[in-house]
């Protein structure tokens, strides 16, 4: 067994997205890696949490998503970052 660590970062943003525009871009966020959207309203908010093991890597797919083509603006609204043991995160979650 290794006493290696796994860092974990989940964030959440907050996107305003031109009404018209909700399906293109949703569809775009969809495909990025650790991106996953969990509300879209009629008036174009998405909100949405990101995972990863980097943040910096969180902030550039953040980054990536304010320059989508719709996109008003994107904000972190919130971020969390812990080390998990590797004996816990490969042997003990199914």
């Amino acid at each position: 067994m290794s006493d290696e660590t796994t860092p974990f970062v989940l964030a959440s943003a907050l996107v305003q997205v031109q009404p018209e525009r909700l399906d293109e871009v949703t569809s775009a966020i969809s495909d990025l890696p650790g991106a996953e959207i969990h509300l879209v309203s009629d008036h174009g908010q998405v909100i949405l949490t990101l995972e990863g093991s980097e943040s910096g890597a969180l902030m550039d797919t953040l980054t990536c998503i304010k320059y989508l083509d719709g996109v008003l603006s994107a904000d972190l609204v919130y971020q969390h970052f812990e080390e998990s043991s590797g004996l816990y995160s490969k042997e003990m979650v199914p």
